[in-house]
């Protein structure tokens, strides 16, 4: 459906310079050209009406294959040699959800997946303990992730997997229990 929005596209695009083109060159040049001109399309007032209808057909078929691409899809749907496959994208984020349990230093993981086409967009919302290399754990995290994807689910185009850190939490140091000393029970004497 992408191919036909874009052929639409730029054919509406080309009919309009093209029309643009056939009204501004005989008003740039006046008088008696622009007169005729003005004459003419009154004479063909039927075939200017058609060719209107005909854009606003085409503006509309436009707009109708735009609001069907994939971007805002659900699923991720590609095709294989044994057929068709489809997979929700919330299945897929809850799949990449249990990474964090290979990583003791992340708290908290939060996947959001976007599929383009055949191919995804990862952006991965980490909260990590303080002292945490980050670096290492990002790269470590998107290396496991695109690792998962493209054996686990089949997908080898991944565009980018981003990792957002969206908190690090200090631990809480133990707290120091204060010992104060107990007077000896009364009546006992050492």
């Amino acid at each position: 459906m992408k191919w036909a929005h874009r052929l639409l596209g730029l054919l509406i695009g080309a009919t309009l310079i093209g029309l643009l083109f056939r009204v501004l060159l005989p008003a740039f040049q006046g008088g008696d050209i622009w007169v005729g001109f003005m004459e003419s399309l009154i004479q063909q007032r039927h075939a200017v009406i058609l060719v209107g209808l005909a854009l606003l057909i085409a503006l509309f078929a436009y707009v109708l294959t735009g609001l069907s691409s994939r971007p805002g899809s659900s699923y991720l749907a590609y095709e294989t040699e044994f057929g068709a496959i489809s997979i929700s994208l919330k299945a897929l984020q809850d799949f990449l959800s249990h990474i964090r349990t290979e990583f003791p230093t992340i708290l908290a993981l939060t996947p959001r997946v976007t599929a383009l086409d055949e191919s995804l967009d990862v952006v991965m919302e980490v909260k990590i303990r303080s002292g945490a290399p980050v670096p290492d754990i990002s790269r470590m995290l998107q290396e496991r992730a695109r690792q998962i994807i493209h054996d686990k689910i089949g997908i080898a185009d991944i565009r980018g997997i981003e990792i957002k850190i969206e908190e690090i939490v200090k631990e809480k140091e133990p707290k120091a229990q204060e010992i104060t000393p107990m007077p000896p029970p009364t009546g006992d004497t050492p």
